[in-house]
């Protein structure tokens, strides 16, 4: 008997002493991790020190966006792709042009290209005139790609001097809109899509009901793109000193000049004055090593601190300008949606807690307002045209500054504004809204399928893509749909002072330009976001004051994240190693599917209202220039 109760007890140590050890390496696994975390949270990467004399590196990746479209979806991008971002900032690229205007040891700018997708012509515009306050210090501007589009060479014609690769070209196709119309698939499949728009004009429920693009949506666009093709060529044209027609002719006689030039796009782009030089990577690097010195490191290249380093080195908060007073800046980017959103939608209630905020704020003696959307939701826009009212009643103006786009939705979450400002290209007005419903009805009867039940009243399972709708659903779904045009028509002509009439005859879905907006009395003025701050200075009367944009405060899991892309990003072993293991091989053959589902998501991703009606431009997303 004594002997099994020492068993026993040999056994129970030995089992308080498993216990004991699993405790202690689940401490240590947890210790190790909080350990992890807060080194990522505090650590600051050691910034390399500044040469005594470099050029500039400034190489936008993917689109060049006023905020980042959700920073933490944007960090865990950084790291699937190896660092490569596709977005970048517009502020930062602003701010470290204005510092290096100023900085004797920045002997030069190089403006590298090739990852440069595109973006609205107001950000492109902003980076340009940048440029040209930085070249007349007397530093030049240097341009460098394999190959040069639509928004690439844009960027690049503010350059002093701009280099094509060999095997380059300079290819500025133009401005269009292409949509997918699919009247003649959803009827094949038995999809019933029910829709109610008011306005000729209100184009963005053609895909569904058309298979083709009707007539007042090819004029109104055809306007549209005409106008901001004829402001590129002439912004192009000024600053590479070309004569009136040549980058037209340039376009126009391609074929025919390549056909008999052996298909050389960059002797034809040298030809016509549109580079300064066709050159090698090497070639180049042996230019800019003669103007700014060599590179330590790098015999054979240049010496060279690219941006996010260089700003590194001269950090600053949210905060800029002088005085207490301060003055409010809110960027509202993106579809408009109900709720909450992360940035880069329009998320109903995160947008009226930001405006609320500043509200709330006694030191804020202005709101200036950063609008670029095509529209969304119509509740959600209504729901914070009443948070700017709010504000306003409090005695202090609001100030709108139309960014690309502030069409339909986008309009109708500006028109409260005291004064309006829009770019010269701003794609505005878009003044209408639609409803609509789809039945899978067909589809699923095709499929064997059929929906039947009972209700306690005749609109009881209506509003479901499983029900058509009956005649009942159909009138107030109509009628609501003509309620909400009236509306936004009553609300432009109060806010507007015009009448309903003169409203109706700019509105019903017409899209225009921002020039043409001022002289409809759309906006106020023509300038861009520089130019809305100080005329919401000038309305709150202030002459020193700070800018202080407020943005969405981030979780600490988020800021998390953000943190450990940027020390993976810094990390260059950690780059060899996933390049070693096949892992980029991967990643690219998923390429294709979330191609075509982004694709998917941007076509139509804007149907989210519960409501189903909406006051949006689908053909909105095309203003951008890539």
């Amino acid at each position: 008997m004594s002997q099994q109760s020492g068993i026993g007890q040999t056994f129970k140590t030995l089992g308080h002493g498993l216990n004991l050890l699993r405790v202690v390496i689940l401490n240590l696994i947890f210790f190790g991790i909080l350990a992890l975390i807060i080194v990522a949270l505090v650590h600051q990467p050691r910034q390399p020190a500044e040469p005594a004399r470099f050029a500039l590196v400034i190489g936008p990746s993917g689109e060049l966006v006023e905020q980042l479209h959700n920073p933490v979806g944007q960090a865990l991008r950084r790291i699937e792709h190896l660092g490569r971002a596709d977005e970048t900032a517009l502020p930062a690229v602003l701010r470290g042009i204005r510092l290096a205007t100023h900085d004797p040891r920045v002997k030069a700018i190089v403006l590298e290209t090739d990852h440069f997708s595109g973006g609205g012509m107001p950000e492109i515009d902003a980076v340009r005139r940048a440029l040209f306050r930085f070249e007349k210090t007397g530093k030049p501007v240097v341009a460098i790609g394999r190959s040069y589009d639509n928004a690439q060479y844009l960027l690049a014609s503010a350059a002093t001097e701009i280099y094509l690769s060999p095997e380059g070209g300079v290819i500025p196709s133009g401005f269009g809109i292409y949509e997918p119309y699919m009247a003649k698939l959803l009827k094949r499949i038995g999809i019933h899509v029910y829709v109610v728009r008011v306005g000729k004009y209100k184009d963005a429920v053609e895909p569904f009901l058309r298979n083709s693009m009707s007539q007042p949506s090819r004029k109104q666009w055809s306007a549209y793109f005409d106008s901001i093709w004829n402001r590129y060529v002439d912004e192009v044209s000024v600053a590479r000193h070309l004569k009136s027609g040549v980058l037209t002719r340039y376009i126009d006689q391609a074929a025919v000049h390549l056909a008999h030039s052996g298909g050389n796009l960059a002797r034809y782009a040298l030809q016509a004055h549109l580079v300064n030089t066709v050159a090698t990577r090497p070639a180049v690097n042996a230019i800019l090593r003669k103007l700014v010195g060599p590179n330590g490191a790098d015999a054979s290249g240049f010496s060279q601190m690219n941006l996010k380093t260089y700003l590194g080195h001269h950090p600053h908060l949210f905060v800029t300008g002088e005085g207490s007073e301060r003055i409010a800046l809110i960027h509202a980017d993106g579809d408009i949606v109900s709720g909450r959103a992360p940035p880069g939608e329009i998320g109903s209630r995160s947008l009226i807690g930001l405006i609320r905020e500043a509200r709330l704020n006694p030191h804020i003696r202005a709101l200036v307002l950063r609008v670029n959307s095509p529209g969304g939701s119509a509740n959600a826009s209504d729901e914070i045209l009443h948070a700017i009212e709010a504000f306003e009643a409090t005695g202090r103006p609001v100030v709108v500054s139309m960014g690309d786009m502030a069409a339909s939705g986008g309009y109708w979450i500006s028109m409260a504004a005291n004064r309006i400002y829009a770019e010269p290209t701003t794609l505005t007005g878009s003044i209408g809204i639609f409803g609509i419903f789809p039945n899978a009805t067909g589809l699923l009867n095709k499929l064997g399928v059929h929906v039947e039940g009972l209700g306690t009243t005749p609109l009881t399972g209506q509003f479901s893509p499983l029900m058509p709708l009956s005649n009942m659903a159909k009138t107030l779904f109509r009628v609501e749909v003509l309620h909400g045009y009236h509306d936004f028509i009553d609300h432009v002509a109060r806010f507007r002072h015009l009448t309903p009439r003169r409203v109706n005859a700019i509105g019903r879905g017409h899209i225009w330009v921002g020039s043409e907006a001022l002289k409809l009395g759309l906006v106020d003025q023509l300038g861009g976001l520089r130019a809305a701050v100080q005329g919401a200075a000038s309305l709150a009367h202030l002459i020193h004051y700070r800018v202080e944009t407020i943005r969405p405060t981030l979780t600490l899991t988020e800021k998390l994240i953000v943190k450990l892309a940027h020390l993976h990003e810094a990390a260059a072993l950690s780059r060899w190693l996933i390049r070693g293991s096949g892992v980029t091989s991967r990643l690219e053959a998923t390429v294709p599917v979330r191609a075509l589902w982004h694709t998917l998501k941007g076509e139509f991703g804007f149907l989210k209202s519960r409501s189903g009606i909406y006051a949006y431009c689908l053909g909105c997303r095309s203003a951008l220039l890539h």
